[in-house]
């Protein structure tokens, strides 16, 4: 005859064995996803920061793109935020009004590089359609925003944050955009 308490360990021992069969995988889960994920949140930060600039008052949003991955050589994560907008007016009083704009960069992010100071970061403004640097760094990125409903528009100008790593860090390590 069975004693009760085998049928619980015997229940107890199956999960235990379902747990350790199961760990490797759950692992590698948490890797992968939460790699991504915790990417995600980083570079929605960012763009929330991003929106919280303000805009010359003779100007008008376009488009916007935002985006994580590895945009150059390394081992590490990059992310963008840039937005198109038109204007009218001088195209220097667009670059004079955003010579001063910094944007905060989460504590993350501020690795010292790319004009970080004080936790901000300047942003770049760029004149469209004027042909981009054939070295430009962003020039891929800017260059797939959709500017389809701007035909024939000259005065545009896209204004960008940008921050890429400079080192090797476990955030790159399983997040398939920055491999």
């Amino acid at each position: 005859m069975k004693n009760r308490g085998d049928g619980a360990r015997n229940s107890k021992s199956a999960l235990l064995g379902c747990g350790c069969l199961l760990s490797p995988f759950l692992l590698l889960f948490v890797l992968v996803f939460g790699t991504t994920l915790y990417n995600n949140f980083r570079l929605w930060n960012f763009e929330r920061n991003f929106a919280a600039i303000s805009h010359p008052p003779q100007t008008k949003f376009i488009a916007r793109t935002k985006e994580v991955g590895l945009f150059g050589n390394g081992n590490h994560c990059d992310f963008l935020v840039a937005e198109v907008r038109s204007f009218i007016g001088s195209p220097n009083a667009v670059r004079n009004f955003y010579k001063s704009t910094r944007i905060a960069v989460p504590n993350d992010l501020d690795d010292g590089s790319q004009g970080v100071q004080d936790g901000t970061q300047p942003v770049e403004i760029v004149l469209l359609p004027s042909p981009l640097p054939k070295n430009y760094r962003w020039k891929y990125h800017i260059n797939e925003i959709d500017l389809s409903s701007t035909a024939g528009q000259k005065d545009l100008y896209v204004v960008l944050i940008a921050n890429y790593g400079e080192s090797y860090s476990w955030d790159s390590m399983c997040d398939f955009r920055c491999t």
